[in-house]
């Protein structure tokens, strides 16, 4: 079954108002966030790629002040911009907005650490987790409560620019929830991300960001950098895209949900679903065209 049947239940709304777009722009957002998770070790690394079908484009704010992929904060400056809960707003191609209307999804905030620092593998801090999410309008909206309320960044000073991956799954017919991250009430704490996508059997990640913050009040400590993304390789891994897409519009999954993923014009990461997307091919295009420094 395409979505995972749900008793909606009242809850705040998760973001703001979202955008359905033609393909073509949505295209260049996603290459440029998946070339800068793949610039950043994030992507392949912290996230598998058998685990992303990326088909949307996510727009992150803080009160109402856009989050640019790879925006940079600083503490305490920004703290006040920080402790708002993060909206998430999906910029998604008209073609898939039906489609979006009958998913679950799940949303995360988690910090994998310092660029140059990292907590190992797919070991994360986890700042926000919330489960059936729902896309109405062109917005997700809370119908249950979050299992972990959003805790904004607190990198200690000195320990250098971390990573703060926002990340959107597809839930899929056979997600559950794990134990001790199947209710509300969980507090911050570190999870092993691979582990929760296994044990959870949740679907692929279909939107990602990320943002950098650092405590300054003891000066910069930034331990690598990484160049900007070349406009070029925005436009290929766009390309790309808008090729394998118009090749295969409606592909059915050929594998799981999950880390098991499918190949090729790969699905949603629902079992049985029939919404094709392109997210392992951008993940495969990217590793020709990143420049890391």
């Amino acid at each position: 079954m395409f979505f995972r049947n749900a008793v909606a239940a009242a809850g705040t709304a998760l973001v703001a108002a979202s955008t359905v777009s033609a393909q073509g722009n949505v295209n260049s957002e996603i290459a440029e966030a998946v070339l800068k998770y793949g610039a950043q070790g994030l992507l392949p690394g912290v996230v598998n790629q058998t685990d992303t079908n990326v088909s949307s484009a996510l727009i992150l704010s803080f009160g109402g002040q856009n989050a640019t992929v790879g925006r940079s904060f600083t503490l305490p400056a920004d703290d006040a911009t920080l402790k708002q809960t993060p909206e998430y707003q999906l910029d998604v191609p008209s073609t898939l907005a039906a489609q979006y209307a009958q998913e679950n999804f799940t949303a995360m905030l988690v910090d994998p650490g310092a660029a140059g620092q990292i907590l190992g593998g797919s070991l994360v801090t986890r700042h926000y987790l919330a489960n059936n999410l729902k896309y109405e309008g062109g917005r997700l909206t809370n119908s249950t409560p979050a299992i972990q309320s959003y805790v904004e960044p607190g990198p200690a000073a000195g320990s250098g620019a971390h990573r703060y991956m926002a990340l959107v799954f597809a839930q899929g017919s056979d997600f559950e929830a794990p134990e001790g991250l199947n209710a509300p009430g969980v507090q911050l704490s570190n999870m092993t991300l691979s582990e929760y996508i296994d044990e959870s059997n949740i679907g692929k990640i279909v939107a990602l960001s990320y943002i950098t913050v650092e405590d300054t009040s003891q000066g910069e400590q930034t331990f690598s950098t990484t160049s900007a993304v070349p406009s070029a390789s925005v436009e290929a891994v766009a390309s790309h895209l808008s090729q394998s897409i118009a090749g295969s519009p409606t592909a059915a999954a050929s594998g799981s949900s999950g880390s098991g993923g499918s190949s090729g014009a790969a699905s949603f990461g629902v079992k049985g679903s029939t919404l094709a997307v392109a997210g392992s091919l951008a993940a495969a295009a990217m590793l020709g065209f990143l420049v890391v420094v």
